[in-house]
């Protein structure tokens, strides 16, 4: 024991060494070089004091629950923390947390899959996407790298969602709303029905999938490992960097998913099933189906196999096709799920992958440096402590088997996940990000980290817990790894540095039961037009009040009418050109006021004139108004306007 104690203690001075470094940003290379590094910010430190208070509150209690004889608890409590860790580093540089998870969810840069989905409709519906996916992936060259690298299923799992809140507008009408005002001035985002807003939410709720993964997580280190590995492990997930600072991707959701395959895999193989080894394979065609990311688990499961082939060959007299039966299994989930989507697609695999690899090795990135630069990647997102602490387990499992031959089910899990790391590697098809990226590995490693401490003193354990927090608080408070690229949406209209000369007129006029022209003024002016003719136009300043939100940035029509009666072509616009949309317009914005020019159509502005004004979408249908005196209109006439005198 006082043997490992003494290699826990390098392994702590090790890490905070390297914490002190990131701090203090002396070694910037830490942070990556050769074309991508991560960037530095000095943190609020008060923001930090939540995250700070929620590690520890986690961690003592964990403890506690780590040492009951029922697991239940502890696997609770590991999720919880997930969630609540997630949110808390999310405070470190917001306190707009919904905004935050809402707009990295729906963003073309951070994500892609929601924006995409958006779009399936506008391009003829699913089925016509998807027999053109490798043209439809590359028409996002512009608006997101993700999709032009993202097979179909998480654009189709947004989709699908779309379609399904559409019949349920009870769920809609609360869950749309809130997000509407949250980008209310992008106009492609407020152009969204309240069903593919509200399917956000599953992005925006990845904390809580993603935290699911203590009960594979448990279950798979049982049986490799031991009890107490696997509650090392289910501790310790949601001190994982890159879980807490990637969220709401869908990378923070994958670790999970890949533990379920490979739980189905290892208990089909150890107990002889060959059901669990089909569904492995099923479950690895749907996540390759979800990402090209998790192909790396199909290389996987082919060393997992022919490693626990080779160990238990003699001790239960396994034929020389066992491992050829099981691929055969596991190639027929494989094939059933691919062959399936070419024969409703008429697309395959290859298809998608090609135009994927076209499009993410563009990106150029010096080869030999960037060996070692995505495993620093990597071991850094996943906690330099954990991941030297899995290093001892791996030369652990080395020794055993040089010295006495034994190589146990977990022995056999570890090797197969550090060849596929190295693998994936060398390969030369990473372009950055490893940490993000290859976080579905993170569990592996958790685990083999746990093993070590498993049958040594719980000291040794804690203190490789507090050194994990510590990256976690260094991590999240000095690094920034993911945004939006989305501008916050106004607070309040922009004001207006004039004010009108005539006296404004109150009107009280409501439109759809929202918005109310409280005031109005105007007078007539000539304007010179871009070639230099006096042209007439009205001056018209408005007044609004809102108790409400709109769904739809109208725009505001007007028809000027001559003092003849004769009215005149419509001027639509945009309010505040286009800078404060209607959906913007908030009970808490107060007075909105707004000055817009209205051409005349004449060549003369002499006598009073009127004005209709109504509010309409852009297909033309306009809202119902109600006047002062209850009358009900599509529009309210404004009026009269005459010439101003200065």
């Amino acid at each position: 024991m006082s043997k490992i104690t003494r290699v826990v203690w390098i392994i702590v001075a090790a890490c905070l060494i390297w914490a002190l470094l990131l701090v203090l940003n002396v070694a910037p290379q830490l942070r990556g070089d050769y074309g991508w590094r991560w960037p530095f910010a000095k943190p609020e430190f008060v923001r930090l004091v939540p995250l700070v208070i929620s590690l520890i509150v986690y961690i003592v209690i964990g403890w506690k629950l780590q040492g009951y004889a029922a697991a239940r608890w502890f696997i609770l409590w590991s999720m919880v923390g997930g969630v609540v860790l997630t949110i808390t580093s999310v405070y470190v540089t917001t306190d707009r947390i919904r905004y935050e998870l809402y707009t990295r969810t729906i963003s073309g840069l951070s994500t892609g899959w929601h924006y995409a989905a958006a779009d399936i409709d506008d391009r003829g519906g699913a089925q016509e996407v998807l027999e053109e996916w490798p043209d439809f992936m590359a028409s996002y060259q512009y608006f997101s790298s993700h999709m032009t690298t993202s097979p179909p299923g998480m654009p189709l799992a947004y989709y699908g969602a779309n379609q399904l809140l559409t019949q349920a507008p009870f769920l809609t009408d609360q869950l749309g709303p809130p997000l509407r005002a949250e980008q209310c001035h992008n106009y492609r985002i407020i152009s969204y029905s309240d069903a593919e807003l509200s399917s956000a939410w599953l992005g925006m709720l990845t904390p809580l999938w993603g935290s699911l993964i203590a009960l594979p997580l448990y279950s798979l280190g049982r049986r490799l490992y031991s009890e107490a590995a696997a509650r090392w492990g289910v501790l310790w997930w949601p001190l994982i960097p890159a879980f807490l600072m990637f969220t709401p991707t869908p990378n923070t959701l994958y670790p999970c998913l890949t533990l379920v395959v490979l739980a189905f895999l290892e208990k089909g193989i150890s107990d002889r099933q060959v059901g669990w080894i089909f569904a492995a394979g099923l479950g690895a065609a749907i996540l390759s189906f979800i990402h090209f990311t998790l192909l790396p688990i199909v290389f996987f499961a082919g060393l997992f196999t022919l490693g626990d082939y080779w160990r238990r060959r003699k001790l239960d007299q396994l034929h020389w096709h066992w491992p050829f039966v099981i691929g055969a299994w596991f190639g027929a989930g494989l094939l059933l799920f691919w062959g399936g989507f070419y024969m409703v697609s008429g697309v395959t695999i290859w298809d998608i992958l090609d135009q994927a690899l076209n499009a993410h090795l563009t990106l150029d990135r010096p080869y030999f440096p960037w060996l070692f630069l995505h495993l620093n990647d990597f071991f850094m997102f996943t906690g330099w402590p954990l991941t030297l602490l899995a290093g001892l387990g791996i030369w652990q499992i080395v020794r055993a088997w040089r010295r006495e031959g034994i190589l146990t089910p977990g022995s056999v899990f570890a090797v197969s996940a550090l060849v596929t790391l190295l693998v994936i590697d060398i390969s030369g098809t990473q372009r950055g990000e490893s940490g993000r990226i290859w976080l579905f590995l993170s569990p592996i490693l958790v685990l083999i980290a746990g093993n070590v401490l498993g049958p040594i003193d719980s000291r040794n354990g804690r203190l490789i817990t507090v050194v994990q927090a510590v990256m976690v608080v260094v991590m999240v408070g000095y690094l920034r790894v993911i945004g939006s690229g989305f501008s916050e949406p106004p607070k309040h209209a922009p004001q207006l540095t004039d004010m009108s000369p005539t006296p404004t007129i109150s009107n009280g006029a409501e439109f759809a039961e929202t918005l109310t022209l409280t005031r109005f003024a105007g007078h007539l002016e000539m304007l010179t037009d871009e070639d230099g003719v006096n042209q007439p136009i009205l001056v018209i300043w408005l007044n609004w009040r809102s108790r409400g939100q709109l769904d739809v940035p109208y725009y505001l029509s007007f028809i000027p009418v001559s003092p003849q009666g004769q009215p005149q072509a419509a001027t639509v616009v945009q309010p505040f050109d286009e800078q404060y949309p209607i959906t913007c317009w908030l009970p808490e914005s107060g007075d909105i006021r707004d000055r817009l020019l209205v051409p005349l159509h004449s060549n003369s502005s002499e006598g009073e004139w009127w004005v209709s004004l109504s509010i309409m979408d852009r297909n033309g249908k306009t809202l119902a108004v109600v006047m002062p005196d209850g009358t009900r209109d599509q529009q309210v006439g404004l009026g009269p306007f005459t010439t101003h005198a200065p």
